[in-house]
């Protein structure tokens, strides 16, 4: 189960992140998140850990749930918590699980639309947004490889968030954001004529559940 799962479009579009530990890190929609843990079962199936959570914009709440998964494949399942009711979960394998990674290949500068962020070779970095959803907001914090003797796929994220000199930052600026990322792909070409770059595949929450979710293009 371990890795980035994707559903880019459709009802429930979303990321989920799975660790090694079985940390689970999601969100469905742009209103729900998913915090917890999973234990695997026989015959490739899991189930949501005691403590995990759904949470929407106004409220978290215990959510249990269970599913299987198709290695390499396909992740999904059903769920049902108070913050969302009844429903089910569905993730696709992403192609970037196969890529063998380490510290030096986040070690560059990754940006979009409104938003640039340096990765130094400590794992150390800074950046911000400026304007849009997230307001200006000035970054400080690291990405550091999940587990450094392996070259898997999977990064932890820490930062803090501070209003930016252009003005008011919108996210928590009480609080540490906490995540994981992944080097992914993207297509900045067309349908027709497509060009994949690698990127950085961002999912970050705080204690109280205020969430980030970015895909930064490697400069």
């Amino acid at each position: 189960m371990e890795g980035l799962w994707i559903r880019p479009t459709g009802n429930g579009a979303g990321i989920a992140f799975v660790s090694a530990a079985g940390k689970f890190l999601a969100f469905a929609s742009s209103s729900l998140l998913f915090d917890g843990s999973l234990t695997p079962s026989a015959g490739n199936q899991w189930s949501f850990d005691a403590g995990s959570v759904a949470a929407n914009a106004s409220f978290a709440a215990e959510v249990t749930g269970s599913g299987s998964v198709a290695p390499n494949s396909q992740f999904g399942g059903s769920y049902t918590s108070l913050a969302s009711g009844a429903d089910t979960l569905s993730y696709d394998y992403s192609s970037g699980n196969a890529l063998a990674a380490s510290q030096s290949d986040v070690t560059a500068t990754w940006s979009a639309t409104g938003a640039s962020f340096t990765v130094a070779s400590d794992g150390t970095f800074n950046g911000g947004f400026i304007g849009g959803t997230f307001g200006a907001c000035t970054l400080h914090g690291s990405v550091l490889h999940a587990q450094p003797a392996t070259l898997k796929n999977l990064f932890a994220v820490s930062f803090s968030a501070l209003d930016g000199t252009s003005g008011p930052c919108h996210l928590d600026t009480t609080q540490v954001y906490d995540g994981y990322a992944a080097i992914s792909f993207v297509n900045v070409g067309s349908a027709g004529t497509p060009l994949y770059v690698r990127s950085l595949t961002v999912l970050v929450r705080t204690t109280n559940h205020s969430w980030v979710a970015a895909q930064l293009v490697k400069e």
